[in-house]
């Protein structure tokens, strides 16, 4: 079960509750670590990379790996992703077809990727759903999310890293699903904002720096007055992005990550919209959950990134283990 957390402020502000959970975390900290190295890692016959985070919510881990998956691809490379079923009642380990209109049963962000006609692929077991994706000429796993599970022994771990991390406490007392320096001690790659450049990071990792890319149809008017809503991990960072791009947003609206629409959502969406006289937007993983007699009404925007050094990038990828595909 995927619990749905609204981020309290003491998580990014310490304060009295932060203190007095201190000995909870410390007592979770402890337990997770035992926990991640409890299952005996397996191995894959292909290349595997995983792109993940060490905090509870969305860290941007789907836009860095489609760009790996793009970076991949333009050099021939059959690279597959791989997602674990959370939410989604998914327990045999199942190709995500790119016409499925199935979010609900299978999950917004696969569906969403397999939308743009990349091989997705979904499974109870990340190990199991790997190797379908083998089994069906896959030459390189890429996996989203699963930095914390050693039940596969991935070649390449890359961790989403933010240098304010460092401010920050393991649940509850903060936001991190583990103690930071045990995640950055398994990480092969650090992928880190471009607006971090000038910040201290950990010398004997990669590091891979990302720019954020917020690309809108082209009927949508950045002049008109917009409302936007999402729910996503980090909604924050998407309003950031609206404003510098000089959106005109008038009303912006939250909902817990992963979080299932119901036709009451979209109704008192669009209601406020007509009554303010707003354009509607939300992000490709939202519009998936949409059923599509109210998706027409709503403009879509897409979240990605590029990788500053594409050269640096593709060679971290391609290093050290070759394809082993026999």
């Amino acid at each position: 079960m995927l619990i749905k957390l609204r981020q309290p402020k003491f998580w990014q502000k310490p304060g009295l509750f932060t203190w007095l959970l201190y000995p909870c975390s410390l007592l979770y900290g402890g337990v997770v670590s035992v926990v991640i190295r409890w299952k005996k890692p397996r191995e894959l016959p292909i290349k595997s990379i995983c792109v993940g985070n060490v905090i509870m919510g969305g860290a941007g881990k789907t836009p860095i790996t489609l760009a790996i998956i793009e970076l991949l691809c333009n050099k021939n490379i059959n690279a597959q992703i791989v997602f674990k079923a959370y939410q989604a009642p998914v327990k045999q380990a199942i190709y995500v077809n790119e016409n499925s209109k199935n979010a609900m049963d299978i999950g917004d962000e696969p569906c969403m990727v397999a939308h743009k006609g990349i091989p997705t692929w979904v499974g109870s077991s990340r190990f199991e759903a790997a190797m379908k994706a083998y089994q069906a000429g896959a030459d390189t796993i890429v996996f989203d999310d699963g930095f914390q599970d050693l039940s596969v022994n991935i070649d390449i771990r890359g961790l989403i890293f933010d240098p304010l991390l460092n401010l920050c406490h393991v649940f509850p007392a903060g936001p991190l699903r583990e103690p930071l320096n045990a995640a950055l001690k398994r990480a092969d790659v650090l992928f880190v904002d471009e607006k971090y450049t000038t910040h201290d990071l950990p010398q004997s990792k990669d590091i891979i720096y990302y720019k954020r890319v917020i690309d809108f149809e082209t009927n949508f008017k950045k002049e008109a007055p917009t409302l936007a809503f999402c729910g996503i991990g980090n909604p924050k960072q998407f309003e950031e992005m609206l404003i510098a791009n000089n959106t005109n947003l008038v009303e912006f609206l939250t909902f817990p990550d992963h979080h299932k629409y119901r036709p009451n959502d979209i109704e008192n969406i669009i209601r406020i919209a007509k009554l303010k006289k707003l354009q509607v937007i939300t992000t490709e993983k939202d519009i998936v959950k949409i059923p599509e007699k109210y998706a027409s009404l709503i403009k879509i925007v897409s979240l990605r990134v590029n990788f500053v050094d594409q050269k640096k990038a593709l060679k971290v990828f391609l290093r050290d283990k070759a394809l082993k595909r026999p």
